[in-house]
């Protein structure tokens, strides 16, 4: 037999080995040459087939996670056969020197930067993949920055290993007989097979998890590991110092647990040993050992996720007054300065902080930052059904799983979990059951005879067959029909307020207490779909100014985070690892980049100051396509019942003032006068059928007309801001159905006055805005860089096509549950939407766009990328005669886990659209592909006074001291922000083929060219005139997404609706089962204007 190509051993704990397993056994039954061993660490053995030197996609694609997750080494095959057993795992840890070559006294020390030989278009794979910063920028003004990161230090290098904890549930503790206080006894519900006298069989116990879960290993850690340095993320993984003792066994297990009446089992698996060493010695060389081919990408995710739960364990077990939210956020639930009402009784918005660890050149920072999260309000129930108003489904929803505490009469109080308000569908299931406890908290029973009067009943509404049974009450006549009211009049002498009644059971299984009884529990988190009053509530809220941040990041944060000790042993826990969290910020090096001259028409270069410019008196550069001339429009304005509108007279005369401004000041080349139509006006009802029929029979009314005068662009005067339904079927019409492009303006905002002007008194800088929407419809170019080829570099030469894409997925749709899983798990069956942008001219003014849907949650784009990145070429070829030479992807939203998938998944598929079109013998495109990431969680802070906003400039760049040599990334903040603290964006180049090639050498040329390039197309956002905050290809994309998701709001809404039982106001959980089934097709942008910017 051969040896095999090429060979990697991974050492991962069982839990996570058994999923590997599974993986493991679907290649090998494809004969893909992929072998699982199991023992103790499950260890995991690759093995390509004979000859085969390139791997497939599927193939690399497991390596990358398997590599991801544990440590491996790749060795010489020539000596499988004698040195299997003695392969190290981690290797050994090399010696080297690094020395600083970055400029700046702020940043810490980096290694120098190795010299890497260029890539050419299609050439060496390895070195286009994850390439090397070639070195870091120089262009700008040099300044230095606030970020909010503190760095770490660890006074030893301490060996850390990780145990994966399973906890299950064995049994539950019990009296001998009701009522008795004698012996408790342990009852084991979970027996053997083999019979009644065979000895328990706990291997079928279901595993605990969830809010439980946390529950028992706080438990477990604080009670049964007592001296033992342990950290945890009160899900799966302990991190410790040393092997557990010996007296837990081996494996080590806790088969005793009592906790809250039951019995659990608690095994640890492991230990795995984390080589923290290595990756110190990584941060000051940036080699590893490990992988000598430098291939993937993140490096000892393991170890860091390591550190990251030693910081976070302090603040975890910090309960109350903390509350846990993922894996990284923090809340203090006791503090009302840090939290606000929603305005609708029953969500608040409640400050905490985010920490992260992240590795930097030669150390370990951690991230620091202020975030915002959505919880129920706590408080007597009573008060919040009040504050709320007439209970309603969402309400409903909002209360379903929520942890009440229930004072019940001479017991005291318990907590329990709701189902929510009494519903009439509860006694529409399970019947033929009993209900155990019923409307009281003793031994009594109902009969599964319910009857609601109607939803949200209140006590004299709910009425249920009484059985007495062993514990007859007075007043109560058995098998009869009582209502909730009597029974707790009758068992504990109460009289119940008149307000609805809680579920504390299921929908299959009622449980009916009162509502004065219960007080909701503080800390409650939800993923909630906030209305746009409540929104912008929350808004207010978490918008503050950037010193206000940094005061909370420097101040409140660390105590909340325990960074400096106290509270729950953080500072011991600190001590026995030997970690420091340094009290400062740290100050990196940055530069600000000039801003690029502006063109329109004229002449003369428009003035840009901090980011933004005036449109006053300038026409676009280019009305329409060049064949565009007096292209008709007209307009439709719709009222709707109960809202407050502007005069149809006021509006007709704005109208008629927009066209002539938009022909004969700004340019574009529409008709001075709207196409009149038989109906200009329609009044609408409260109900968005009625809306969507108006628009439907506007629409339709356009196509009565002669095609001459049948309008390309429609103007859409509506009543108010927060008319979703009505600006989605707006937009589902005129896109898909009809083939017309829609503009939307609110009608105040249209009719808002300026004296002093030429333009009947309107204002001519909204009609300025609203008319770079037209012009951008009609295939325009509303401005352009005065200096093409300096501020756009090798994009002025016409030769390269630049693609942006995302992807956005079924998120906060649900009200019901406290937790991702409650509603996520559900959002995950509906569909996500992708959307692609592509350039086709060197001004980089229009970007037609592509949209699909895919299965929900799935980052990586489907295979139908190929076709979307075909049309995108072969459009390309019509407007410039000839294919693109070079093709420069922004690719938005990808975590760094996924960076990887992104070079194993899209890029074949962006390749084989080119292989489709290119000549068999002709150069294939080079291609690189660039991740831009703005939801992070990095900010910076000027260290200087007088920023007018506290912001640091517009222009800021940042590649060093939070980042890593061995990648080439950087922070971009383009954009001025006016309010609130000023979000960088964050580039990660995945791929290069263009830029080393291009500017061959030291590579400061290519790293220069790259950040400029990228901060002047920020300028380039035609829809505006202002620098936007990331960069155009990206943020079309993301707006394409979302105007696909709004092609689907109606199904999405009536699913939404459907689940919670027919209520309009409602965004209920989602049903898995019938997502998938009830939500249409994606539709089809119509074909009369599929190749235009329709998106805008």
């Amino acid at each position: 037999m051969s040896l095999p190509a090429k060979l990697h051993i991974c050492a991962a704990p069982q839990s996570v080995g058994e999923k590997w397993k599974l993986i493991g056994r679907q290649f090998a039954h494809d004969e893909m040459g992929v072998m699982m061993t199991p023992s103790s660490y499950s260890m995991v053995v690759i093995i390509y087939p004979d000859g085969v030197v390139q791997p497939s996609a599927e193939i690399r694609a497991l390596e990358n996670k398997l590599m991801a997750a544990a440590p491996a080494a790749t060795v010489n095959v020539t000596a499988v056969a004698q040195q299997l057993q003695q392969v190290s795992v981690s290797g050994p840890a090399a010696k080297g020197k690094g020395k600083g070559k970055g400029k700046g006294k702020a940043s810490a020390p980096a290694p120098a930067l190795a010299s890497v030989p260029p890539s050419s278009g299609g050439g060496n794979e390895d070195l286009a993949r994850f390439p090397r910063r070639p070195a870091y920028g120089t262009t700008g003004a040099s300044v230095v920055v606030w970020a909010n990161f503190f760095e770490l230090s660890f006074g030893r290098l301490p060996q850390l290993m990780q145990y994966n904890a399973q906890v299950t549930k064995i049994g539950r503790i019990v009296r001998q007989d009701a009522g008795s206080k004698g012996k408790e006894i342990l009852k084991l519900p979970y027996t053997s097979m083999l019979g009644p006298d065979a000895p328990a069989d706990t291997s079928t116990a279901p595993e605990v998890k969830g809010p439980l879960l946390r529950k028992v290993l706080r438990y477990v850690l604080t009670e049964r590991l007592i001296n033992i340095p342990a950290a945890s993320e009160l899900k799966s993984k302990i991190i410790t110092l040393a092997p557990l003792p010996g007296w837990l066994g081996n494996p080590p297990v806790l088969d005793d647990v009592e906790f809250e009446g039951s019995v659990f089992r608690v095994q640890f698996d492991g230990p795995v040993v984390l080589p923290l060493d290595g990756l110190q010695h990584w941060l000051r060389t940036m080699r590893d050992e490990r992988d000598i081919n430098d291939s993937f990408f993140p490096k000892f995710p393991d170890v860091v996720d390591a550190v990251g739960i030693l910081l976070g364990h302090a603040p975890r077990m910090a309960t109350p007054g903390t509350t846990t939210v993922g894996s990284s956020r923090f809340f203090t639930t006791d503090m009302p300065a840090e939290r606000t009402s929603l305005g609708n009784g029953f969500l608040e918005t409640v400050r905490g902080y985010f920490q992260s660890v992240r590795p930097a050149t030669g150390r370990l920072l951690l991230n620091v930052n202020v975030t915002h999260g959505i919880f129920r309000e706590a408080g007597r129930l009573p008060d919040i059904l009040r504050r709320a108003g007439r209970p309603t489904v969402r309400l409903h929803n909002m209360l379903k799983n929520m942890r009440v505490g229930v004072d019940i009469p001479g017991v005291g109080r318990q907590d329990y979990s709701m189902g929510g308000l009494a519903r009439r569908s509860d006694n529409m299931r399970g019947r033929g059951r009993r209900n155990s406890g019923g409307s009281g908290h003793s031994g009594s029973s109902v009969d599964d005879v319910l009857h609601v009067r109607q939803d949200f009943a209140r006590p004299r509404e709910v009425e249920f067959r009484y059985s007495a049974g062993s514990n007859p009450i007075a007043g109560l006549k058995d098998n009869s029909m009582v209502t909730v009211y009597d029974y707790f009049q009758k068992k504990y002498h109460v009289q119940l307020m008149d307000i609805p009644v809680i579920n504390l059971g299921k929908r299959d299984n009622p449980r009916y207490y009162p509502a004065e009884w219960c007080t909701l529990l503080p800390g409650q988190p939800v993923k909630a779909r906030l209305s746009a009053s409540e929104s912008a509530a929350m808004i207010l809220f978490a918008c503050r100014t950037p010193v206000e941040n940094a005061r909370s990041i420097t101040g409140l944060a660390r105590q909340v985070l325990q960074l400096d000790g106290g509270g729950s042993g953080g500072s011991e826990l600190f001590r026995q690892f030997g970690l420091t969290v340094a009290n400062r910020m740290v100050a990196v090096d940055a530069r600000v980049l000039d801003s690029p001259r502006i063109q329109y028409a004229k002449k003369d270069p428009v003035r840009v100051a901090k980011g933004s410019w005036n449109l006053n008196g300038q026409r676009v550069v280019q009305a329409g396509r060049p064949s565009s001339r007096d292209v008709p429009w007209t307009y439709v304005h719709l009222l709707k019942f109960g809202t407050q509108s502007a005069d149809s007279g006021d509006i007709a005369r704005a109208v008629g003032e927009f066209g002539r401004f938009l022909r004969n000041n700004l340019g574009v080349p529409v008709r001075e006068r709207p196409i009149p139509l038989q109906r200009h006006e329609y009044n609408t009802q409260a109900d968005p059928l009625d809306g969507e029929a108006a628009v439907q029979h506007a629409l339709q009314g356009l196509q009565q007309l002669k095609p001459a005068d049948r309008p390309r662009v429609v103007l859409f005067v509506l009543p108010g801001n927060a008319d979703k339904d009505l600006y989605a079927s707006i937009k589902l019409q005129g896109d898909t159905v009809f083939g017309v492009h829609t503009v939307c303006v609110i009608g105040k905002k249209l009719t808002k006055t300026r004296p002093g002007n030429n333009f009947g008194g309107f204002d001519p800088q909204y009609f300025a805005n609203v008319g770079l929407k037209f012009n951008l419809k009609l295939g325009g170019v509303n401005h352009r860089l005065s200096d093409d080829v300096k501020d756009l570099g090798l994009l002025s030469e016409g030769k390269t096509m630049v693609v942006g894409y995302d992807v956005i997925h079924p998120t906060n749709l649900g009200l019901g549950g406290s937790s991702a899983s409650s509603s996520g798990d559900a959002a995950a069956t509906l569909p996500s939407q992708v959307g692609l942008v592509a350039s086709i001219d060197r001004h980089l003014a229009q970007w037609p766009a592509v949209c699909w849907e895919q299965r929900g949650r799935q980052e990586m784009v489907s295979a139908q990328l190929t076709a979307a990145m075909r049309s995108r070429l072969i459009l390309w070829r019509e407007h410039n005669k000839a294919l693109p030479q070079k093709i420069l992807v922004y690719r938005d939203g990808v975590s760094e886990g996924q960076f990887a998938q992104v070079l194993d998944v899209e890029l074949p598929l962006i390749r084989a659209a080119a292989k489709d079109l290119y000549p068999a013998n002709a150069p294939q495109p080079a291609v690189s592909i660039i991740v831009s990431v703005k939801r992070h969680h990095t900010r910076f802070f000027p260290t200087q006074s007088g920023h007018d906003t506290g912001n640091i400039s517009c222009g800021t760049i940042v590649d060093r001291g939070v980042t890593l040599q061995r990648y080439w990334d950087f922070y971009l903040t383009a954009h001025t922000a006016i309010k609130g603290t000023a979000r960088p964006a964050h580039y990660t180049v995945l791929y290069d083929e263009i830029f080393r090639p291009k500017f061959p050498g030291n590579g400061q040329a290519a790293v220069n060219a790259l950040e400029t390039l990228t901060h002047n197309m920020c300028y380039m956002f035609n829809r505006a005139t202002k620098a936007v905050s990331v960069c155009p290809p990206a943020y079309y994309a993301d707006l394409v997404c979302t105007r696909a998701r709004l092609y689907q709001a109606r199904d999405f809404d009536r699913i939404l609706a459907s689940q919670a039982g027919g209520a309009s106001d409602t965004a209920s959980q989602i049903s898995g089962s019938t997502a998938l089934t009830t939500i249409g097709a994606l539709p089809r942008v119509h074909a009369n204007i599929e190749n235009d910017m329709f998106y805008v």
